[in-house]
């Protein structure tokens, strides 16, 4: 691929934990939506998805500027978790 170097931000990205307060439910028809029981707000798409197309752009960016981008361990977004695998 193109961007293999990267695949750490899609990885973090599908193992990310929801922010304080946002919760994943189910409409009707089954689909996953994401509620903040703080705000009121909802979303279709997982609250931290802007973030890691953010962190995307940016590090691509900097790939094409000639710049490597580092491993994930030295790149973890701040602020971000892991889930546990049940």
């Amino acid at each position: 691929p193109q961007h293999h170097s990267l695949l750490w931000i899609a990885k973090d990205a599908l193992m990310a934990e929801l922010p304080p307060n946002w919760r994943a439910c189910q409409d009707e028809s089954g689909g996953v939506y994401y509620f903040n029981f703080a705000t009121g707000e909802s979303l279709w798409d997982h609250p931290m998805d802007e973030h890691y197309k953010e962190l995307f752009a940016r590090e691509k960016q900097q790939l094409e500027q000639g710049q490597a981008a580092a491993p994930a361990k030295q790149k973890k977004a701040k602020g971000t978790r892991k889930a546990k695998m049940v």
